[in-house]
């Protein structure tokens, strides 16, 4: 008697395999379309306008130095920024310095 209150009692598991599947599946899209998504697609953009530089863009690296781009190489980019001339990898570059009218006031 004690044995079938046991296994009766049991939950069977094909039902907690399909709730499993009925509360993480969601989640998982979720998590895809808010997170995933867009973190791909703001790489191919920055993939993109890092394969687009050429001599004479201004640019900003992840350092913050700010430059105007002299020499452009496969992996490298020389820039010039003040009286300086650096040697920048293409992957530090964050983005183009756009010139704004409120820029160039100052």
């Amino acid at each position: 008697m004690l044995i079938t209150l046991i296994q009766q009692s049991a939950p069977s598991a094909g039902g907690s395999i399909m709730n499993s599947l009925l509360l993480f599946g969601p989640l998982i899209l979720i998590f895809y379309f808010l997170i995933l998504r867009p973190q791909s697609q703001q790489a191919k953009k920055h993939k993109a306008m890092v394969a687009s530089l050429q001599r004479g863009d201004e640019i900003i690296t992840r350092g913050g130095l700010i430059g105007k781009i002299k020499k452009v190489n496969d992996d490298e980019l020389v820039i010039t920024s003040g009286q300086s001339e650096l040697k920048v990898a293409r992957g530090m570059v964050a983005a183009k310095h756009e010139k704004t009218p409120a820029n160039d006031a100052g």
